[in-house]
């Protein structure tokens, strides 16, 4: 294994000069060790940045430790999302997101994870590309939000809010001010939209906007109740919605 084409997910400084490299590939995630990657004259920094797609050289090593980078090619940094914050700040949650996902590495697509990063990119409405990926964590985390009826009654009729607890939609009847969160009938809308759709059907999903940071909520709030962990970035993403 001398040539590694993946994703930057994870990127951890592991002394002053060197940094370990979580990189999602088409057969699954790898290890890599960037030695002298934080120097100031660096030539493989660019390439081993989060949420960089790149092609990595590896030194030859019989031992069965962690690979070591001995270069690398760029082949797409997604230069209009470093320039957004916003977009910044979502990508980064996705590679969070995949860095911690705990499913067999073979159910993650490795194109459709480049695929939704490319979206991501030239996206007008950047909240409806981040709930559809969520989506797609949360449907192969075994735990998508139920959105085709009343997640305690199972009626279809008079759906008014979500319930993070029972991980569904929630009818007038079965509704608890206390404990569910009420939605107008568009934003119920767009969120079952989104647990049926997949990235092909993205731009049929950006025309039922307008897309805010009140459906990410709801999802963010399902994978770290029923996906039992927190996404770091979350907080600076909430800051951030707060401050527009």
């Amino acid at each position: 294994m001398n040539d590694i084409e993946g994703l930057v997910i994870s990127f951890s400084e592991i002394n002053e000069a060197d940094a370990l490299l979580h990189v999602l590939t088409a057969q699954g995630k790898v290890t890599l060790k960037a030695k002298g990657i934080l120097k100031v004259n660096s030539k493989n920094a660019r390439g081993c940045q989060l949420y960089t797609h790149s092609m990595f050289h590896l030194l030859q090593s019989n031992a069965k430790t962690t690979h070591v980078i001995k270069s690398v090619d760029v082949i797409h940094s997604y230069r209009m999302v470093r320039e957004d914050l916003l977009k910044q700040t979502l990508a980064c949650c996705m590679m969070e997101a995949l860095d911690k996902i705990n499913i067999r590495e073979t159910e993650l697509d490795f194109n459709e994870c480049c695929a939704y990063l490319q979206a991501l990119e030239t996206s007008r409405h950047p909240y409806c590309v981040f709930s559809l990926f969520l989506c797609m964590i949360l449907r192969l985390s075994g735990i998508a939000l139920w959105s085709d009826s009343c997640v305690i009654c199972n009626t279809k009729q008079s759906i008014c809010a979500v319930s993070l607890k029972e991980g569904g939609f929630i009818c007038k009847d079965c509704f608890k001010p206390s404990v569910h969160r009420h939605f107008p009938a568009e934003k119920l809308r767009q969120l079952r939209y989104l647990t049926h759709a997949d990235l092909k059907q993205l731009p049929l999903l950006e025309s039922y906007g307008p897309w805010e940071y009140d459906i990410v909520e709801v999802l963010l709030g399902m994978l770290e109740l029923h996906g039992e962990f927190k996404m770091n970035g979350a907080a600076f993403l909430g800051h951030l919605n707060v401050l527009n």
